[in-house]
This record gives C-alpha cells, structure tokens and sequence, in this order.
C-alpha cells in the first residue's frame, strides 16, 4: 500500500523452534573413563610405531652376539630373554619373522634346555616338516621328553633333502600348510641348507631315529639308521658306540669300520681306541709304533675300557680301583657308572654302594641308572623285596633297559623264583641280541630244574656269541659235571682255566702255573677242576686244586669238605678228618659235613685197611711247595702191621653189628651264581670203597 510504511511480521511456528535450539557448547576435557576398546588401539597404534622405530634402529647381530655370550657362559635365563627380544623385533610391518630369525630361536630354546617350549612353538607354527633343522630340534626335543611313541608317528621321509633309510618316500605330504608363504623360500632354504650341514645335522636325526627304533625294539631299523649316521658323518662316536653296545652288525663288520676310521680327517686318528680295549683286541694298540696309545692313557673313555675289560677277565679288584679313581677326577662320568656299580657288588662294598646311590638319585632322579644302583645296594644287604621294587621302577622307566633286566632276574633267582627270573634273562636277551650273558643265565635257570637238555642248548648259543670266553666254559663244564661226562667236563673247565690265566695254548701244564697269581674271583672254577680231577681218579691233582682254592678264599667251608673228601679218596685219612673239623668249625650246622664224617669214622671201623688212632697236624703249605707227595701214598711195612693190629683189637671187642657198607657216596652238584661270579656249592663226593683204595694213616 502506498503511504504506507512496513510493520513487523508476526512470528511463525518454525521461528520459534529455531530460537529454542541453541547451538551446542564446547566440549570440556571430561574426567570419564575411555572406553577400553579406544584404550587398546591407540596403544596398539602407539606400541606398533615405537616397534617400528626400535626395529630399525636396532642390531640384530649385536644381540646375536649376547646370546651366544650368555649361552656361553651359562646363564641360560638371560639368553632367553634375549632371544625372545629378537625373535620380536624380526618381524616387519606386521608380518612374521623369517624362518632364519626362527631357526636362531629354536636353536636358544634347544641350548637352554626348554623343551616343552620349543616342542608346543614348532607344533603351533608345523615348523617339523619345513626343513631338516626343525626336524631335528623337534625330534630331539620330543626324546629328551620320552615322546617315543611321537617321533615313529612322523612322516619324515617326505622332509625335501632327507633321505629315510627305513622307508620309501610317501606321496604326498603328511602335513597340508595353509598358505603357501608359509613355506620356506629360495633364500631361506639356502640359509637353513647351510646351517644344517655345518652342524651335520642329518646324521644327527638319524642317530635319534636309531635309538628310538632301539627303545621300540625295531633292531633292522635302528641298525639302518645309525649306520647311515656313521656313513654321513663318521665322527659321531655315539652312534659307533650304541651299535657297539647291542650288537647291531657282527664284530668283524664293526672293526672294519674302526680301521678305516683314522683315514678320516677327524684330527685324532686312535680317537676309537676304547672299542679294541672294551673287546681285548689292544694288542695292536699297544705296539711301541703307535705313540697314540700313550698319549690317550689318561682320557676318559680309554681309563673306562680298561676297567671293563677288567672286569670281564674277573680281575675285579684292578676294574674297581680304576672306576673309583674314574668317579673321583671326572665326577658322574655316565659311562663309567655301570662297570663302578658291577665291581662294588662283586667285592660287596655296599657302604659305597650305598652313598654312590644317594648321590645319582639327588643328582638325577630322571635316569634309570639311579635307581638301578638302589636296587643293587638292596640286593648287596640281602634285602630282595625291596630290590625288587627299585628294579622295577627302573625297568618301567626304561623298557629297553637289558642291564636292569638282568639284575632283575638275579634277585628273582635268589628268592627261587626261577620262572619269573627266566622271563627276564629272556627279556634282557631280546634287548641285548647279541650278548652273551643274557642266555647264559637263562641256561643256568634250566640246570636248576634239571633240565640238562636245554640248558646245554643255550650254553652253546651263549658260547657262539661269547666265544673262547671263560665264564661260559666253566658252566658247560657244570652242565657235563651234572651229566656225569668227567672227560668233558675235566677238557671245559681246563680251556676257561687257560683263558684266565691268559693262555691260549694247550699244551701247558695246568698245575705247574696254578701257584701264579689269579682273582679269587676263580676259585670255583679251580675248586671245581678238583672235584673232576678226584672223579677221575687223580687224587694228587685234586688235592693241589683244592688247595689252590683255599688259598683264594681261605675260610669257605664247602671247600674245605671238598679237600677232605680228597684226602679220604687218597687214603689219607688223618687229613680227611682234620679238614672235616676244620670245615665243621667254620660251619657247624652243615649237615652234609657231619655225615661225611660219620660215614668217614665208620669205614674206619669197619674196613679192613684201618688206620692207627694217631691224629696228624694240620698240614702247612705255601705257594712254593705243596704239602702233599707221592711218598705219603706208600705205606710201609710197620704202618700196615699197626693197621693189621688195631683191625684185630675192634674185632674183638666190637659191640654193634658192623653195617654192610659197600660205598660211601655223597652228591655234590655245582652251580653258579649270579653277577658273572660262578660259585660252587660243593659237598661231600664219593668216597670208594675198600676194594678201589687203601685207607691209610699218615
């Protein structure tokens, strides 16, 4: 309108909704908790960029360098520390480490004995079939753990570069990897290449494939494995040594290979040494041309053959003293413990024994040779219960373990359960095929039951395994005492007489040489020639031995018997008695001693070649000069009148009926023991009667 001036509008609706809304004010810092998933990412974000700066700026070969410091110097826990700081800091933009960086890990977890550890990374990240180097650390980590039953379960023939003796190449993998990256590539096969073959370590799986074959008692395997070992790395004397010890290949096959061994360039060319001594094959060892032999007198494991070798000619004495001194200066030398243990039963020291055991369980509980000393030091003390259990603790620890076997079934032998002791000695003849003990023993169970058939079968089988060797002998001889076979049995006990005196021939005179020094550990087999010497009728010879014998063990009442029984076989009826009391003294309770005598005192009464009641001295010997001649086999003219008399004066004034007596005879059954000692439980033998011998006083 004109003239007319414009006045304010009215307010709407949406005016008024426009002034209610104020705009928003500024936030101030506020004091409420972030919410934790905010938290966490920026952290991330933070921690990820500080890692970033750390990794290049970090280097990675000056921590490699304080690894090996610490692994060197032995602080174990710090070089792991370390180790998982570089395993960290390998990894680049969020991506994993490469399979180099985790091969330097594996490595620090193997050194410092982790092996939980390493077996639960290399299972998460299937790292046992990318390369021969994690086959190898998983493998070692499972045996260390006793996973036996893991390592055969492990498809190792398909591993690239490997090549498994005991079965063919499977056709495809064992393992299907997710992704292909996870697969090592060209340059990281070169690297791990290069590392295992500087530390050998195909012959090293191989080695644990051998002996984990062994504890699953697959032997075609084990011997396949260990001698592709030997072959691919002929150093590795741990693989010589198991084959050694169980008998995988024969003995000429195994010096074979000794021989060609100082061509190889090891360094030491009669680094080998000990395995001609263990066996007695030092002969060349010795020779004045071979300065080595010198040079190696002081090592350990040379020291230790000898002891062995000792110990297998019962020289038990010698192998003690060089055990003990072997304990003193190496401390816990682990090959030297079990020939230790072997001689302190033999000479029965169980204070030693005693604190030998104490000290292997403190030190380590884990090994079944701890409680294999325990239950020898029970067994010692004669306390066979409780040997019994500690035998079986360290026999269930370790099922392939043959000598625990063997002392298992000693004291089951000693308690007369003899089938029990048998299932063992066969056990123990599975584990070690090849040895000869194992079924020596099992033939020594059967002569106990008689059974005179198989033992002598399985005294043969342990002859061909064991060859010229004495112990064997003598039980065959004991076989052919028992069957009556005087002449068989005289020729066995002479042949392991010879070897123990170390002679081969046999054209020497066995009693010209018995005053030479000999263990005592052979007094059986010397008594035991003295009772086939008296069966043959050569009473002289068997009165030697029995002497001999004496002397070895001077207060043994079964001996003594046996002496006695010689002397009353010669006719030397002053001396049968003497030694009849002398043996009674010692052990008054023998029964079958007081019937010797008995039986002895009545054929003085009642046979026609009677003696003068004059009682000799105990005679007196010594290792020059026997007490015992020809001439005290002649009787004199003055010496049958005075016989000739006192016959009258019992006639006469005999009381009881005179019993017909025809023969004296007594048994006397031989037997060996356990722990390679063979003793001879003798008693009285046969006495003839007064048509074969001439009783005479002296």
């Amino acid at each position: 309108m004109v003239g007319r001036t414009p006045g304010k509008r009215a307010p709407s609706v949406l005016d008024v909704t426009k002034q209610l809304i104020t705009p928003p004010l500024q936030p101030l810092p506020s004091t409420s908790p972030t919410p934790t998933h905010a938290m966490a990412d920026e952290c991330t974000t933070r921690l990820c960029g500080f890692n970033d700066r750390i990794a290049s700026t970090v280097n990675l070969e000056q921590v490699d360098v304080i690894i090996r410091r610490y692994l060197s110097s032995g602080q174990y826990k710090t070089a792991l520390f370390w180790a998982d700081k570089r395993l960290a800091l390998a990894g680049k933009k969020k991506r994993p480490p490469s399979l180099v960086d985790v091969a330097e890990f594996i490595k620090v977890l193997s050194a410092v004995g982790d092996y939980t550890r390493l077996i639960a990374y290399s299972q998460k990240h299937e790292l046992a079939l990318k390369h021969v180097f994690f086959a190898y650390f998983y493998v070692n980590a499972l045996f260390q753990k006793k996973y036996f039953f893991e390592i055969l379960k492990l498809k190792l023939a398909t591993l690239k570069g490997f090549n498994d003796p005991t079965e063919s190449a499977a056709p495809c993998m064992a393992y299907i990897h997710k992704m292909k990256s996870f697969l090592p590539n060209e340059e990281e096969n070169r690297a791990l290449d290069k590392i295992s073959s500087e530390l050998k370590l195909d012959a090293a799986l191989l080695l644990l494939l051998g002996k984990t074959y062994l504890i699953s008692q697959n032997r075609h395997a084990a011997r396949l494995c260990l001698q592709s070992a030997v072959r691919r790395d002929p150093c590795a004397v741990e693989a010589m040594d198991v084959i050694h010890k169980y008998n995988l290949i024969p003995k000429r096959n195994f010096y074979e290979l000794i021989e060609r061994f100082p061509s190889l360039d090891c360094g030491i060319p009669n680094a080998l040494l000990h395995f001609s001594i263990m066996d007695g094959r030092k002969d060349n060892a010795d020779k004045a041309d071979n300065p080595a032999a010198d040079d190696l007198s002081g090592d350990f494991s040379v020291r230790t053959a000898k002891a062995i070798q000792y110990y297998r000619i019962g020289a038990v004495y010698q192998a003690n003293e060089i055990s003990t001194q072997i304990l003193k200066d190496a401390g816990m030398f682990q090959d030297c413990i079990l020939v230790h243990v072997a001689t302190l039963v033999q000479l029965r020291k169980s204070d030693e024994l005693f604190m030998l055991a104490h000290r292997l369980v403190d030190n380590q509980p884990d090994d079944e040779i701890s409680w294999y000393t325990v239950g020898c030091y029970y067994y010692t003390i004669g306390q066979l219960g409780t040997a019994k259990n500690f035998l079986n603790k360290c026999t269930t620890m370790n099922s392939s373990f043959g000598e625990g076997w063997l002392a298992f079934g000693h004291v089951l032998s000693a308690e007369s359960e003899h089938e029990q002791a048998m299932n063992c000695f066969l056990k123990a003849s599975r584990i070690l095929e090849g040895s000869f003990e194992p079924l020596m023993y099992v033939g020594l169970e059967y002569s106990y039951a008689n059974s005179t058939k198989l033992a002598q079968d399985f005294l043969s089988d342990a002859a061909i395994n064991a060859g010229e060797n004495p112990l064997v002998l003598h039980e065959q001889g004991c076989i052919f005492y028992m069957k009556k076979d005087w002449k068989s049995a005289e020729e066995h006990f002479s042949r392991a007489l010879r070897l123990a005196y170390g002679i081969s021939g046999q054209e020497c005179d066995l009693v010209e040489i018995l005053w030479t020094p000999l263990s005592e550990f052979w007094e059986p087999l010397v008594n035991n020639l003295g009772h086939v010497k008296r069966k043959l009728g050569k009473y002289l010879e068997a009165v030697k031995f029995h002497q001999r014998a004496i002397m070895m063990c001077p207060k043994k009442a079964t001996t003594i018997g046996a002496m006695a029984v010689a002397y009353a076989s010669a006719g030397l009826v002053d001396q049968a008695t003497v030694h009849f009391q002398e043996a009674l003294c010692i052990s008054p309770h023998d029964q079958v001693l007081k019937h010797g005598l008995e039986k002895l005192l009545e054929c003085l009464e009642t046979n026609a070649c009677l003696s003068t009641f004059q009682v000799a001295e105990t005679p007196q010997w010594d290792a020059r000069k026997l007490d015992v001649t020809e001439k005290e086999f002649v009787v004199t003219a003055e010496e049958k009148k005075a016989q000739e008399k006192a016959l009258e004066t019992l006639r006469r004034y005999k009381i009881k009926r005179r019993p017909d007596i025809t023969a004296l005879r007594c048994r006397n059954a031989p037997h060996a023991t356990r722990q390679h000692t063979v003793m001879v439980e003798s008693s009285i033998a046969e006495v003839s009667d007064d048509a074969d011998i001439e009783m005479t006083i002296g």
